[in-house]
């Protein structure tokens, strides 16, 4: 069975796609992109839902500590709560991706 290569676009290869796409230097893209991606983050950490409606919608989740089971000795024991970040791409991404 022949295994499949995925692609992963980085932060800079966006930033020069920004540069090629807008005309403009591959710095000026570079500070935009981290703009946004900083703006992304900082609403984030706020506590806010980040919807980018082309795109899909950002939101950190709160998992409550829950008891989980061990394996290797069947006791078990309190899991600690934690945050977790969760994307829920919108229709209009869905539709492209069919």
């Amino acid at each position: 069975m022949a295994k499949t290569s995925i692609i992963t676009a980085y932060q800079k290869d966006i930033a020069q796609s920004v540069a090629t796409t807008l005309g403009i230097s591959k710095k000026d893209a570079t500070t935009y992109t981290e703009a946004v991606v900083n703006s992304i983050i900082a609403e984030l950490l706020a506590g806010h839902k980040v919807n980018l409606s082309t795109l899909g919608i950002f939101q950190v989740k709160d998992i409550p500590a829950r008891m989980v089971r061990v394996p290797s000795d069947g006791s078990t024991r309190q899991k600690e709560g934690y945050k977790k970040l969760t994307f829920k791409s919108t229709k209009p991404m869905k539709t492209r991706l069919s």
